[in-house]
Parts: C-alpha cells; structure tokens; sequence
C-alpha cells in the first residue's frame, strides 16, 4: 500500500519485516488493546505456516476483546475518560458494543449518534449529543465536525478560518442542524429530602424553525441556515435537521465522513495518520499520500463502512508489518521530529492507560481469575484509571488528559 516506488522517490530505503514477536504485540495492542498472553506467543512462534499473521489478525477481529477495546476508544472520543455529570457511560458502551459486536457500518453508527433520541438509558447513542449541548451547541457542532468528518471548526465560531475553505458562516450553518436538539431533564420528588433529585435526561427534538443568528468580529449580526457541503436544507420547524443532516453526510461516491475514518484508524496503528492531527483535514493540509487515502476511502464506502474490512486492509500491508527498527536509509521518516510520516518503518506508540491496564491483567494471569460480568469489570477498570488521569475540560466539552505524577512513568515508558 505505502510501495516501494513511493519509498524510493523519497530517498527511503524501508525497514525489514517486523520479528513475529514484535508484530504479535503490536497486533494484539492494536485490535485487542493488551499484550499476548504466553500461551498465544508460543503458539504463534512456533507456527511455521505463511498465513499466520493473517489468521491471526482474523481471530483477533472475532475476539471479544476487539469490541471491548473499540469501545473504549470511542466512549473516550465520545465523551471523554471523565463521564459528565448525569450523563450515562454504560448505556453509550452498551451501544457501542452491540455496533461494534456486529459489525453494523460505521455510517449507521454516526448516524444513530446525530440522531439519537429518547431517555438516556433506554437508548445508549442519545448520551453523545447530551454530552454537547451546553453553550447554543456549539461543543456538539466543533466535536461532531471534528471526529467524524476529521475538520477542526471550533476556531470559526468568531472568524474566518486562516487557511481552509470554512468561514465564520459556516460553522453557524452546520450549527443550525442542531438546534432542534433538545435536553430535557426530568426530576422525581424525593420524600426522604423533600426535594425535587435529578430522575433521567431525555434528548428529544425542540420546536425550533428559522436561521440562527450569529456575531462578526465587527459587531454586525448575521443569519445563518441550515446548510453543510453545498446542500440547503429547508429551515421550517416540520424539517428534521439532524436526519436531513445525517443523510447529507453519508451520501455520495466517497463522502467526507470515509475519508476521514480511514484517516483516524491508520492513525491509530501507524501512530500517524496521512494528516497531523488526524481529525484536521482540509485543503490547509495536504495529506501525505494522497491517492492511498482516496483508495481506501473508496473501497471502504463500497465495503458498506466496514471497518472490520479496513482494519483488515490496512493490517495485512507491507508497511504495517515492517519492524519499528530504523535503518540508515530510514532514520530521517520520524515525524516525531516533525518530518512528514512516509510509513517506512512502524512508529514506536505509547500505551495508553485502558492498555496498561489490561496487559498487566493478562501478564499477571488475572484476566483468567476475574469474577462478574462485563459491567462488574469495567467498574473496576474506571475506578483504577481515573488515579492515572487527570482529566481538564475544553471549551469544546472536549477532554484533555494528562498522566498523574505519581504514576507518570509507567504509562510513558511502557511503548509499543
């Protein structure tokens, strides 16, 4: 996929293929979030067939732990590690888990997300817009654009973005879709209190119709309608904004929401994607291999969004199976350094916290002994993660975090 023409034209000289131990942990990493177990390694190295590592990227693509730590990945994007006040975090995994046990396609997962409605617990996918609704909406509109079109628009809320196509007009008509977003809190008498204590959230639909009114840097007010890549949607108040929306996002050959998918999970095993960061695309930054990206992009749409398939793809390539190690026709590829990823050599990843975690259950074999079901476990797990996080808040409802200083060089020393 990365081919060795590319790699020469730039002066590369690629790395060799990775050591089947080396590749065993990184796959396991990657799809399943944790490090072989013993019995696995030794299986594997003792496998002398040449098929190996793609039977194994299958069985892991039909573990348990695959949908486990897909979910994780996402409630985190989602929501953030540190769960709003009153917002559901089992009912948002409960929903992604089912997505993600069956493989449904990504472009029905977003969709649900946009369009979710109902009590918070009834129905998992509400609990992403209730997260964001604060501020006009304007988090739900910045965080929305950003993980799944892959643009970065929370800029445009005040000015003209500096170096894309999207001006202060725009955000204001993409943020028009959400406004018949509605929360809803309903509280029940408390008679031990005697007061009125928070009962659920439900997201319904608001009675809202027109444009939305918005500020210049200059003072002027402006109108804007709902509106997003090129198609107006009628502003009645009968017009379901976010279905027309939702519908406007998944339609075409190869909409914006594929590419930037296939952008987001290359990042996500090569450390990189074709665009730094992955979730800031645009004419502002060309990505690094332009036709590899439309390639997958398409195929991925015609896959039906699946992204069991695209893990597959990119999985079974040249370049991801190469070693992490460097050679002196590949030392300069380190875009750690800021030169731009050419995908010669595998970019060495920290382990996240959830991995830690749950490799240290595997290496200590407690991952065998565990009692409770899935919801027992996953308690468990918060409570530990939350002393290596902390957690701070962005304007964009977004989470930012960083590794607690008591705990920090396990996490950072611990690479992939």
């Amino acid at each position: 996929m990365c081919s060795s023409d590319l790699w020469s034209e730039n002066g590369m000289v690629p790395s060799g293929p990775a050591p089947d131990g080396e590749w065993l942990r990184r796959v396991h990493l990657d799809l399943v979030g944790h490090v072989p177990d013993l019995e696995t390694t030794e299986a594997f190295l003792a496998d002398k067939s040449p098929d190996k590592r793609f039977k194994a990227i299958e069985k892991l693509l039909n573990d348990p732990g695959y949908v486990r730590h897909f979910t994780t990945i996402w409630t985190n994007l989602l929501i953030g590690r540190a769960t709003p006040q009153n917002i559901s975090r089992p009912a948002l995994q409960k929903f992604l888990r089912n997505s993600f046990g069956k493989n449904r396609g990504w472009d029905k997962v977003v969709v649900d997300l946009l369009t979710a409605e109902g009590h918070y617990e009834e129905n998992g996918a509400t609990n992403f817009l209730l997260s964001h609704l604060n501020e006009g909406a304007v988090p739900a509109t910045a965080i929305s654009a950003r993980l799944f079109l892959g643009i970065q628009v929370q800029c445009t809320q005040c000015h003209n973005h500096p170096f894309n196509d999207w001006k202060q007009n725009s955000f204001w008509e993409f943020n028009s879709f959400f406004k018949q977003a509605q929360r809803v809190e309903h509280r029940e008498y408390n008679e031990k209190t005697g007061r009125m204590d928070f009962s659920y959230f439900e997201l319904t639909r608001a009675d809202f119709e027109g444009p939305v009114f918005f500020e210049r840097r200059n003072g002027v007010m402006e109108v804007a309608y709902p509106k997003y890549n090129g198609v107006e949607v009628s502003p009645e108040g009968s017009i379901d904004r976010r279905k027309e929306l939702a519908e406007i996002i998944v339609s075409g050959e190869k909409p914006q929401l594929a590419d930037a998918a296939v952008n987001r999970m290359w990042g996500h095993l090569f450390g990189y994607g074709f665009t730094r960061p992955v979730d800031d695309m645009g004419p502002h930054k060309a990505p690094s291999h332009p036709e590899l990206l439309d390639r997958l992009a398409r195929e991925f749409v015609k896959s039906g969004y699946d992204l069991k398939q695209l893990i597959r793809w990119i999985c079974n390539s040249e370049a991801y199976n190469l070693s992490s190690r460097f050679n002196d026709g590949n030392v300069k590829d380190d875009p750690a350094a800021g030169e731009t990823p050419m995908f010669s050599h595998l970019y060495i990843k920290s382990m996240t916290v959830e991995q830690v975690y749950d490799s240290l259950l595997v290496a200590t074999n407690a991952h065998k002994t565990a009692s409770g079901g899935w919801e027992q476990a996953e308690s468990r797990r918060q409570q530990w993660l939350q002393q290596f996080v902390q957690t701070f808040g962005t304007d964009e409802n977004d989470r930012s975090e960083e590794h607690t200083s008591e705990l920090q060089s396990p996490c950072n020393l611990v690479c992939r």
